[in-house]
């Protein structure tokens, strides 16, 4: 039998983040998102778009390409608590990107997305095998 109390045993745990499409701009830009996610206190994972999506002004949606990743980490449900509240605050930055004078991209924040991933602790858990 174990001494190790259930709620405290580290779980093998994945996360995926993925901005799916974007709409309602008011102008047209190549745009790319970022973000920063805090996995644990030496787990910080920075994304990147790895190419910039054409987006038109307007209402309708365009869908964005690449911006899917996932990351795995081990956490006890204590632990796991404390991530997602620790990212209650999870912003994602969206971006426009030209070529600059010297001919390189650059970029500039147009907007962000703020989402809360402590709402995911009363969201149904799924295991896999």
């Amino acid at each position: 039998m174990s001494n190790i109390n259930s709620d405290e045993q580290v779980h093998a745990m994945k996360l995926s983040v993925d901005v799916i499409s974007t709409k309602d701009f008011t102008l047209s830009a190549n745009i790319l998102v970022k973000y920063s996610l805090a996995l644990g206190s030496a787990q910080t994972h920075s994304f990147r778009s790895s190419q910039p999506t054409a987006v038109k002004a307007g209402k309708q949606a365009t869908e964005l390409a690449k911006n899917f990743a996932s990351y795995e980490f081990g956490a006890s449900k204590s632990q796991l608590y404390n991530i997602l509240a620790g990212n209650e605050n999870f912003m994602v930055s969206v971006c426009s990107t030209e070529r600059g004078q010297g001919g390189g991209l650059v970029e500039k924040e147009i907007g962000t997305s703020q989402l809360s991933l402590k709402d995911l602790l009363s969201a149904p858990l799924s295991q896999t095998p």
